[in-house]
């Protein structure tokens, strides 16, 4: 008696109802992509029924090189056998589905890592692009691996999961269930272009013209009980002037004293 036993006698109870299945696209038209962590098991997590969608299981449930040669394979393989059959023209869905207390967290301590390093034989670089510390990171980057790869099939979807161990939920993180070629297109060579925001016009720059300093300026903007006087005239009340080079008079204030005594003749 081995411990594949009891395993065995519930396979019985199993065969002795089993209808088999005919070959065909998956009922549920997914793939899962997810961890080999015996908590998480898609047939009893989310329910799967037999031929309702394949399922692809590995340390963490990570998007390697070799789950999409898998992927590409079998997207070929449903093309050819079963293309045409769906009326959007759809393959399947990916969900790809990262769990929290993922045992592959532990390969993030340098220390446990290199010691799976040795007893594994795998390079400590491959053990930690494999660690899953935090799902929600992890999802990301793996959803983003199989929308960038161009070995899938454009009329594939992918989509990215959570699930909760202590909660037993799966939470939608991301994706689009649009096919995966489906990007925004780039305008073809030649096709008319939306017209372009005209600029703001820039302000006029300051020349002799439009300075506050002109002459029409200052009489428009001078005081009632200012005079307005010519250049030559604003001069110091007495000495020589500074452009004509000759003495000047003052004119221009005169004396109070000399006011109050009545006109006067200046020679």
């Amino acid at each position: 008696m081995t411990r594949m036993t009891p395993l065995l006698e519930r396979n019985e109870q199993f065969a002795s109802a089993y209808t088999p299945v005919a070959l065909g696209p998956p009922t549920a038209q997914m793939l899962i992509v997810t961890c080999l962590d015996h908590r998480v098991d898609p047939a009893i997590v989310l329910g799967l029924q037999l031929g309702e969608a394949p399922v692809i299981r590995n340390a963490g449930g990570r998007v390697t090189q070799a789950v999409i040669d898998d992927l590409a394979y079998l997207a070929f393989l449903a093309e050819q056998l079963f293309g045409g059959q769906d009326a959007d023209d759809r393959l399947f869905e990916i969900a790809v589905v990262h769990h929290t207390q993922c045992g592959t967290s532990l390969l993030a301590d340098p220390s446990f890592r290199h010691q799976a390093a040795e007893a594994t034989g795998l390079p400590e670089a491959a053990l930690e692009a494999s660690a899953v510390a935090d799902p929600n990171i992890t999802i990301k980057a793996d959803v983003d691996r199989l929308l960038t790869s161009p070995l899938l099939s454009p009329k594939v979807s992918v989509s990215g999961h959570v699930y909760d161990i202590a909660t037993g939920a799966p939470h939608h993180h991301r994706g689009r269930p649009v096919p995966i070629a489906a990007k925004p297109a780039l305008p073809r060579r030649g096709a008319a272009r939306p017209a372009a925001i005209p600029a703001r016009r820039p302000p006029r720059p300051i020349t002799r013209r439009n300075r506050p300093e002109d002459s029409h300026a200052i009489h428009r903007n001078r005081r009632p009980h200012q005079p307005v006087r010519h250049r030559l005239e604003q001069r110091p009340a007495g000495g020589v002037h500074p452009l004509l080079g000759i003495a000047a008079r003052p004119v221009d204030r005169p004396d109070p004293a000399l006011a109050s005594a009545g006109p006067r003749c200046v020679l």
